[in-house]
């Protein structure tokens, strides 16, 4: 595609209009360096089917405010192989709103890192359909911080199993309200190094 020939000096110059009126295939074709060359708000104004053809290997060009400046819609339509192509630094662009947005499938894609990574008003707009599927290696990976903004409602939403996944770390950053709002079967899921 002739797109491919817009050197990282022109893009930034191309209006909304224009970079709106990409293909699918055109965008598809772009490099990592002419992704990184798009300006935030003309990023944020693609189609969610703009924003899936720029690809899995592309996803690692976004700038931090390129994430930032993210719609919700867009956020939603990333794929799982997109979501697991952000950096730790990328994903602390996301706002509360995008990360509710987020599809469980999406929120399972996340590393342990990524997860970790987001901030704490992001990650507590995690819903509990969402935090329900988080994994052991991704309960692992949420930092105290995360833990301490965790309300007590979220906590016995945990499952036994989640709760078991827990490090001695984040067990021993719940404050008092959090531990005593766990259930007695969550209880039953630490494990003595937890205790």
């Amino acid at each position: 595609a002739a797109v491919a020939a817009l050197t990282t000096t022109q893009i930034p110059g191309l209006t909304t209009a224009q970079v709106t009126a990409l293909t699918t295939a055109g965008i598809a074709a772009l490099s990592t360096a002419q992704v990184a060359a798009i300006e935030t708000a003309d990023l944020a104004a693609l189609s969610a089917a703009q924003v899936v053809s720029l690809g899995a290997g592309n996803a690692a060009a976004f700038t931090t405010a390129q994430v930032s400046g993210f719609t919700t819609r867009q956020v939603a339509a990333l794929t799982t192989t997109q979501i697991k192509g952000l950096t730790a630094d990328q994903l602390k662009g996301l706002s509360a709103a995008d990360v509710g947005e987020l599809s469980t499938t999406q929120v399972e894609a996340l590393l342990p890192t990524q997860l970790g990574s987001l901030t704490a008003a992001a990650f507590s707009a995690l819903a509990d359909t969402q935090v329900a599927r988080l994994n052991n290696s991704q309960i692992a990976g949420i930092s105290a911080t995360q833990i301490r903004g965790m309300t007590v409602t979220d906590i016995g939403e945990l499952s036994s199993t989640q709760v078991g996944a827990l490090t001695a770390a984040q067990v021993g950053v719940l404050a008092t309200t959090q531990a005593q709002a766990l259930t007695t079967t969550q209880i039953g899921g630490l494990t003595a190094t937890q205790l």
